[in-house]
């Protein structure tokens, strides 16, 4: 008989956590595992919900009210739905899941992934105290759970401060289904995005916050020769895009695409991926830039260090939250070799960050929690 493991997510948003769950189910062994998905809230319009239907995945909604709505009944409501579902295994993504799973499925095998690391991100994202009362809701549920998994060793060595004992397994990036475009075919898929033809092009994605510090890319991006004849667009939407389109006024080589549906397409019709994030986990983004063959220019933070160690030549570092040093980091990045450091990008997520091997490495730990209960 099948593992079942039940996955409790907020909603299938598509975001980083969803992407990874996507991933980790894809590449299930489904005559050894039968995943069941239950979201908490309805869907938002950006929703993978489609994708997750497509791999055949069982999707239950208790549609709760968004962020801290349903307090009163909700728990009660997310304990017999999970129950009536009867899981071998409950593996949670993403803060709402994790405190529902933590604080109200005692009784069960429960698996949480620390995506972040919660004391820096949830201030960033929230502000204070909001996100200090967050941080301290979700170390709690941590505290409660049997099996933590960080999704990177960097979070695994910051919440060692706080008793936490977890395994890592790495985040990874689906590229077998999408592999890097040729460079001849880069010409019409720039006409085709309405980007030039002629310049070097340095994209950012992630949202317009805080925490990514887009204004430090754009300042760095302005103080650099790229700016004479390169070119930076930014995915994403956020609360700082009013303020990053008065910081880029009157530059026309800069440009704010919003929201996209079809980031593989831009991935594949840049040049460089710049990142100026100032907390992160394992970043998709990044993995997403590496597997599309871009050189990669990173803010020198944990988890970015950890990815360009698996391979120092696809990327270069500057430290975060200063404009100066990442124009000389751009600047030093045209001077760099492209090819090998495409070849070097690739190389990272086939041979380490990849999302087979991801799924296998959950599976194996599923498991291994199954057999040693039957040892107890």
């Amino acid at each position: 008989m099948a593992i079942r493991i039940v996955y409790p997510v907020t909603f299938l948003a598509r975001e980083g956590p969803t992407r990874q769950l996507y991933y980790l189910i894809k590449y299930l062994d489904r005559e050894k595992f039968e995943p069941v998905i239950l979201t908490i809230s309805p869907e938002p319009g950006n929703t993978m919900k489609h994708m997750f239907e497509e791999l055949r995945v069982p999707i239950y909604s208790l549609n709760l009210p968004p962020r801290f709505g349903g307090l009163v009944t909700g728990p009660a409501r997310f304990r017999k739905m999970v129950s009536d579902l009867r899981p071998d295994i409950i593996h949670s993504f993403g803060f709402r899941a994790d405190v529902m799973t933590g604080y109200f499925l005692k009784g069960f095998k429960r698996i949480l992934s620390v995506r972040g690391y919660h004391f820096r991100e949830y201030p960033l994202n929230e502000g204070w105290p909001l996100g200090l009362v967050m941080a301290f809701m979700h170390l709690i549920a941590l505290k409660r759970a049997e099996v933590l998994v960080a999704c990177s060793k960097n979070i695994e060595t910051g919440m060692r401060r706080f008793g936490l004992k977890m395994s890592v397994i790495q985040n990874g990036i689906d590229a077998e289904s999408v592999p890097a475009i040729a460079k001849e075919e880069r010409p019409w898929l720039r006409q085709k995005l309405g980007l030039p033809a002629d310049k070097k092009i340095f994209v950012s994605v992630g949202f317009l916050s805080k925490r990514k510090d887009p204004e430090t890319a754009i300042r760095g991006f302005l103080m650099s020769r790229a700016a004479n004849d390169g070119f930076l667009l930014f995915l994403g939407e956020g609360l700082l895009r009013p303020r990053c389109e008065r910081l880029t006024k009157g530059h026309d080589n800069i440009a704010f695409a919003g929201f996209v549906n079809n980031v593989r397409d831009y991935l594949n019709a840049s040049d460089f991926f710049v990142s100026s994030s100032l907390s992160e986990g394992l970043p998709n983004t990044v993995l997403e830039a590496l597997s599309a063959g871009l050189p990669v220019c990173l803010s020198d933070i944990p988890p970015h260090r950890e990815i360009l160690e698996l391979d120092a030549h696809a990327g270069l570092l500057f430290p975060a939250e200063d404009p100066a040093a990442l124009s000389r980091t751009i600047d030093a990045m045209l001077n760099k070799n492209h090819e090998s450091m495409e070849r070097s990008a690739l190389r990272i997520i086939s041979e380490h960050l990849n999302a087979r091997r991801m799924s296998e490495e959950y599976q194996r730990l599923y498991v291994n929690v199954l057999t040693e209960d039957e040892k107890i």
